[in-house]
């Protein structure tokens, strides 16, 4: 089985991401996982608390657990 970013996570848990992109501009974003999904084979999305998108967990998403 693959290691799958992410797959460690549950709902409720509090994480911390830092999303960055092409040009070097960061978002970070705190909170509850209110939901966890499979996007596509070996990649999960999350939804966190406020934020009305899916976040998917790629390589420009670094990811921590509270």
């Amino acid at each position: 089985m693959s290691n799958v970013k992410g797959s460690n996570l549950s709902v409720g848990q509090l994480v911390t991401l830092n999303i960055s992109n092409k040009d070097k501009v960061n978002t970070v974003i705190d909170g509850p996982i209110t939901g966890i999904q499979e996007w596509t084979t070996d990649t999960i999305a999350i939804q966190v608390a406020g934020i009305d998108t899916w976040i998917i967990l790629r390589d420009d998403v670094e990811l921590g657990v509270v």
